[in-house]
């Protein structure tokens, strides 16, 4: 037994290409079942600049309830049938490249 993880054995931690580059450009992903289309991307230093009680520690959820309009207005908040579409669009409005190996 690892004492430092308190696991039986050590498993590496391997994140996908999506995930890195979500965390690399600090982009927030959301499926809804419920929703047409299902998954919306926010791009959060951009939804951060908005003001009206948004700060630097401002989470997803915080964002949206104080300036979701404006984010969807804006096109900071994207949506897609995947979680990809979603994060294309959102990069887009933001100034983000995303190249073809990125998602």
């Amino acid at each position: 037994m690892n004492a430092q993880t308190d696991m039986l054995f050590d498993v590496p931690a391997t994140r996908t290409r999506r995930e890195l580059f979500k965390e690399r450009h600090q982009i927030e992903t959301l499926f809804t079942q419920d929703a047409n289309p299902a998954w919306c991307a926010l791009h959060l230093p951009s939804a951060r600049k908005f003001g009206y009680g948004v700060t630097e520690t401002s989470d997803f959820f915080d964002l949206v309830s104080k300036v979701g309009r404006l984010l969807d207005e804006s096109g900071v908040m994207g949506y897609g049938d995947t979680e990809a579409d979603a994060i294309v669009q959102t990069c887009k409005a933001c100034g983000i490249t995303v190249l073809p190996g990125d998602l």
